[in-house]
């Protein structure tokens, strides 16, 4: 699916406000997860490296809605 295609391509398009909410929204839930492993909550290796991937999914989506947000640019 190319970004002009993409769910997150028409949020952008439809009001420049909004990417920067997404934008605040995706980092405030890396700041969540990260808080989590600070404060040992994980219950086990495997619970852990989940909410790491979690964090790295969510570091990504990041990236690509600055992408994205630059090409309307």
């Amino acid at each position: 699916m190319a970004f002009a295609d993409s769910p997150v391509r028409a949020y952008y398009g439809d009001d420049p406000r909004l990417a920067g909410r997404l934008e605040a929204r995706l980092k405030q839930e890396i700041n969540e997860y990260a808080g989590q492993l600070a404060r040992g909550l994980a219950d086990d290796w495997p619970d852990y490296k989940e909410r790491v991937g979690v964090i790295k999914g969510l570091e990504r989506a990041v990236e690509i809605a600055q992408e994205i947000a630059k090409q309307g640019d």
